[in-house]
């Protein structure tokens, strides 16, 4: 324990339960996968497992789903650490948004400029931190569909930058954990689930 600041115990898409002493607060970030222990007793004879009833094949396919989240959030974190190890340029000053196609939004969401960008156009973008170009959701997914997403609010002039995706629970679980707690849909959409958009972050 002399080694360990706290621990992590994944239980569904939406819970878990935590635990990180020495007057921390729990990061959820900062807590890497404990190491899997070595089988010492290589002779133990292996018993052939029985073949899974019906009933054991269904509930193992439910089950699965949380592993899945937490197999995501690790590779996740591992792509953001191999990431922080490389320095980025700083940007130019000037950033022309015409130079760029343009990603409709629906006029609803008042995000006009709104236009397509790659992954190596983050270095071009001024004053956007270096925790977002090395963020491990966005490194993790960027990949889908091959493109994000900058747009800027009408009003606020709040720049967002979106990472396309079709929503479900465990998507938007792992999201949240890298910052990005908005999901909007693109066309309009009365419901989420199933639905192509993007998750989005302020920046």
């Amino acid at each position: 324990f002399d080694k360990m600041d706290g621990f992590l115990l994944y239980y569904s898409n939406d819970h878990f339960f935590g635990s990180q002493w020495k007057d921390h607060p729990i990061i959820i970030r900062s807590f890497v996968p404990a190491e899997s222990a070595e089988n010492k007793n290589e002779n133990t004879e292996k018993t052939v497992p029985p073949e899974p009833s019906p009933e054991t094949e269904t509930l193992s396919e439910t089950e699965a789903s949380p592993t899945s989240s937490l197999s995501e959030y690790i590779e996740a974190l591992q792509l953001e650490k191999d990431a922080k190890e490389f320095t980025h340029p700083n940007p130019p000053k000037d950033f022309d948004w015409k130079e760029y196609p343009t990603l409709p939004m629906p006029p609803s969401y008042s995000l006009d400029p709104s236009i397509k960008i790659g992954l190596e156009d983050l270095d071009q973008i001024p004053d956007l931190d270096d925790n977002i170009k090395t963020n491990g959701f966005l490194l993790l997914n960027y990949g889908n569909f091959g493109h994000l997403m900058l747009a800027k609010d009408q009003d606020s002039g709040q720049r967002y930058l979106g990472i396309p995706g079709i929503f479900d629970n465990e998507k938007a679980f792992i999201s949240r954990l890298f910052g990005f707690k908005t999901f909007i849909t693109v066309p309009l959409k009365p419901h989420k689930t199933g639905n192509f958009g993007y998750f989005i972050l302020p920046v």
